[in-house]
């Protein structure tokens, strides 16, 4: 089998392209991906997940059969690949790749994607690592995509491009004329709102993403008029972003969002009227949003918080430097400390410097205000005044009333 102009759309758009068979195994790869193959061979290693990324490899490319011959899925690692399978002697044995590619820049990738599941890393090194990957938006990779279709399609036999090309032929005209149809301002508007959404998502910050949620919407229904095919296809593009992301959220039920095999997408075709449309969409955001921020389970943030704080007591330290520690927003961490704990984040701070100070108070080579310092607080008055008030009385009353017990404070044990 031939693969030159798989090389031709790989050469003209920077972008890899492979072909793999049923078993996930890749056969064929253009200079593109070639270029790719050590920093996914890196990546597989540091997540350890090799195996699985071949099998998400296989299960998407089933997905693409399903889905009209195309689908656009993130693989474990985190990399997102276009796939569309090629049909020979009736039989679909063969798959077409196309990437990888990031839809976020490398740090927003290694900060998201890698520091919450890779213990230790040499940042400088992955970003070198990364940088044969391209970086490109939502909106290149479904045009990328629906390109590689066609290649996929002139790749297969002539029934089945007879079947399949007239259809495929009026979708990419159509989807021509919407991309026409919108100015490269509005065009750009949206993908920067997207871009704040998959932040804010990944922040967890639900109000402001529940306001980008609708400003997106509304943006597509405005610029699209009464183009009920335009409005299906930038509807299908958004949840497709949207899909993506809840991909990437741990404990996200991705059949309760989309339906088993992801069915939800397949049923907007089916829609005839614009206000169906738009209820399907309220419908699955209604969903995604149930998912994504009412999740009670903040047992890691609360974990990765209170580990940094003791970590980092005897230093100023603010709630935007624990926020990227627990990778949450700083007005959600706020909210779900007080809520898991019953403690404001700096009355629990405040907590851990005194409980510390407590131990520190058994040397009486030190003073008390060396000991404020070494705790993290940069004035006495102040550390006195939140002494006395979780203790009841001041540091110097404590150490005195105290000081035949001050040795087993700091061994750990409780006073009697």
């Amino acid at each position: 089998m031939k693969f030159s102009t798989l090389e031709d759309f790989s050469t003209i758009t920077g972008v890899g392209v492979s072909a793999m068979n049923i078993n996930g195994e890749v056969f064929y790869a253009s200079s593109a991906y070639e270029r790719c193959r050590s920093a996914l061979s890196h990546m597989s290693k540091l997540f350890d997940n090799e195996e699985l990324c071949r099998v998400s490899a296989v299960y998407n490319s089933y997905r693409a059969k399903r889905f009209g011959g195309r689908f656009i899925f993130y693989c474990p690692r985190g990399f997102v690949f276009f796939v569309s399978p090629l049909i020979r002697g009736g039989r679909s044995d063969v798959s077409i790749l196309g990437g990888p590619v990031l839809i976020s820049d490398y740090d927003d990738y290694i900060e998201f994607d890698v520091a919450k599941k890779v213990d230790s890393f040499d940042r400088k090194k992955l970003l070198k690592i990364l940088s044969c990957i391209p970086v490109v938006n939502v909106r290149t990779v479904t045009a990328l995509s629906e390109q590689l279709f066609v290649n996929a399609l002139h790749l297969s036999d002539s029934d089945y491009m007879l079947s399949t090309d007239a259809e495929a032929s009026l979708r990419l005209k159509e989807y021509m004329r919407s991309v026409g149809g919108v100015s490269d301002r509005d065009d750009d508007y949206q993908t920067k709102q997207e871009q704040k959404l998959i932040k804010a998502l990944a922040q967890h910050d639900e109000y402001p993403a529940r306001a980008l949620l609708n400003s997106i919407i509304g943006h597509i229904l405005f610029h699209s008029g009464k183009n009920l095919e335009l409005v299906r296809n930038k509807m299908l593009e958004f949840t497709v972003l949207l899909l993506q992301t809840a991909i990437r959220k741990p404990g996200v039920d991705m059949d309760y969002i989309f339906g088993r095999d992801c069915a939800a997408l397949s049923e907007i075709d089916n829609l005839e009227t614009l206000d169906n449309i738009v209820d399907w969409l309220n419908d699955l955001i209604s969903r995604f949003s149930e998912c994504i921020f009412n999740n009670d389970n903040h047992s890691d943030v609360i974990f990765k918080t209170i580990s940094f704080m003791k970590s980092h007591y005897r230093h100023e330290i603010s709630l935007e430097e624990m926020a990227r520690a627990a990778y949450i927003s700083p007005s959600y961490l706020s909210k779900v400390f007080k809520q898991e704990t019953g403690y404001t984040i700096n009355n629990y701070l405040s907590k851990i410097r005194i409980d510390e100070s407590k131990k520190l108070m058994a040397d009486k080579s030190l003073s008390l205000l060396t000991i404020c310092g070494m705790v993290g607080f940069e004035d006495q008055s102040y550390f006195s005044k939140v002494f006395k008030k979780q203790e009841g009385v001041s540091p110097a009353q404590y150490r005195k009333r105290f000081a035949n017990n001050l040795i087993a404070v700091m061994q750990g044990r409780s006073i009697s």
